[in-house]
């Protein structure tokens, strides 16, 4: 009896130590992971909105959607037809050439906004706004948007106006250049 309990430990024995290697030497765990597709609207930088698909589902440190439409500016320069520009991610519209001194009529709206909502007007980088004022408070009107006037600055170079709708940031930029060719 005291022969057979010896055999059977090395019988267990050795089969626990083929147990603890095949653990070892095991391929790793396969993992399905299952990953849906998002599909939603970004600008791209020259203002032109495509379709881009987003990976994964809305979870923590992926990219949040863009919601609703963007913002929509309509400048006119003296003696030019209006032009419609849609901002890029950051905020920012399409460059406009403008001649020194020259007057701009703009209208920037926010169509997911409502009317009555603050927005502030600010020159930076030179130029004034209408009446010679460097900034303005206005609300949004019944078709959400804010119109100004901005006269560019006389000296060559980048005249940029910020609105502020609480969070919001749009930037219009305008380039001032000599000449008299502006396309």
């Amino acid at each position: 009896m005291k022969r057979s309990g010896q055999i059977m430990l090395v019988v267990i024995g050795g089969a626990m130590a083929a147990l603890a290697a095949w653990w070892i030497m095991r391929p790793p765990p396969q993992v399905t992971v299952k990953v849906k597709a998002v599909t939603r609207s970004v600008p791209k930088p020259q203002g032109t909105w495509v379709r881009q698909q987003q990976v994964g589902g809305g979870n923590y440190g992926e990219t949040p959607a863009v919601s609703g439409a963007p913002a929509i500016a309509r400048v006119q320069v003296a003696g030019q037809p209006v032009r419609e520009l849609i901002p890029n991610q950051e905020g920012a519209f399409p460059q406009v050439p403008v001649r020194p001194g020259e007057k701009i009529m703009a209208e920037v709206t926010w169509p997911e906004a409502k009317a009555g909502d603050e927005v502030l007007i600010q020159m930076e980088d030179g130029g004034t706004l209408g009446a010679g004022a460097m900034s303005q408070a206005a609300l949004l009107n019944e078709h959400k948007g804010v119109a100004f006037e901005v006269h560019a600055p006389v000296e060559a170079g980048t005249c940029r106006v910020a609105l502020s709708r609480g969070e919001d940031r749009k930037v219009l930029e305008f380039e001032v250049v000599e000449g008299t060719t502006i396309q």
